[in-house]
């Protein structure tokens, strides 16, 4: 009796442990993006003198989409602008 439920309780811990990594994957996919760019305001941004704002983006680490949003940007062109 006592060997059959050693087994289950491998299986159940086993199982809890697969779901909890699936789980954690599937959240970072999610989620994970929107904290990293979360984490780029909370950094003091760089400027220097004339840049355009593709540069802007490398030197802070900002994402082609997030520049579009907040400049207001409609192609490519745009961000060769100063």
């Amino acid at each position: 009796m006592i060997g059959s439920q050693i087994p289950k309780a491998i299986k159940l811990c086993l199982g809890f442990l697969i779901l909890s990594i699936f789980f954690s994957f599937f959240f970072v996919k999610i989620w994970g993006k929107r904290l990293l760019e979360e984490d780029s305001f909370r950094q003091e941004l760089t400027f220097q003198g004339e840049m355009t704002i593709s540069e802007f983006g490398n030197v802070n680490r900002l994402s082609h989409p997030l520049l579009k949003k907040v400049f207001s940007l409609t192609s490519e062109v745009d961000f060769q602008k100063n």
